[in-house]
């Protein structure tokens, strides 16, 4: 008899048999932690594949939207800085024209022609700056759509999209320098 097995039986190929190997696998249980299988919560990971992408999507979608209203927010706060930074310097050049021709230069009939006159380009100047600024600052604003833009192609031998036409809002096809006809530049006609 061994001494690691109470009782040994012999199995059919000569190993321990049926009890011994109960022994063991007692023995092993006693030993250390036991893992549990969960039937349910494998069928829910398995199953829950879609919705967890669709829920990496939509908070994805989520984020995007949230940068563009903060980099809308962002554009609107800097029209209003230069607005106001112009509205500062045309307040500047009145002070600065009333301080060189008197406050009541312009509106006044006496006093030089010529000092009303240069006041008046002092402050002409200052405003159309400031309304060359706000029309730069509002061409800079996107515009809502684009204009949609209609290419031809010519038919080729090798090509079976050959001769047809494409209409896109993304932009011109090829850049600002492609050339009319939607030919794309550097393909031989």
């Amino acid at each position: 008899s061994s001494r690691r097995f109470p009782s040994v039986s012999l199995g059919p190929l000569g190993g321990p048999g049926p009890i011994a190997m109960a022994w063991k696998r007692k023995k092993r249980a006693e030993e250390g932690p036991s893992v549990t299988f969960d039937v349910a919560a494998r069928f829910k990971y398995l199953t829950g594949f879609r919705k967890r992408k669709l829920q990496r999507q939509k908070q994805g979608a989520r984020q995007v939207m949230e940068k563009e209203r903060q980099d809308r927010i962002d554009v609107k706060r800097e029209h209003r800085e230069e607005i106001k930074k112009h509205w500062r310097q045309l307040m500047w050049a009145e002070k600065r024209a009333d301080r060189m021709f008197g406050p009541a230069a312009l509106e006044d009939e006496g006093g030089s022609k010529r000092r009303r006159r240069r006041k008046a380009a002092l402050i002409n100047k200052a405003s159309a700056k400031a309304e060359e600024l706000e029309a730069a600052a509002a061409a800079a604003e996107p515009t809502a759509e684009p204009e949609p833009v209609t290419v031809a192609f010519d038919a080729e031998d090798d090509d079976p999209f050959g001769g047809c036409e494409v209409t896109t809002t993304v932009g011109a096809v090829g850049g600002p320098s492609a050339p009319a006809g939607g030919e794309a530049a550097g393909e031989a006609g």
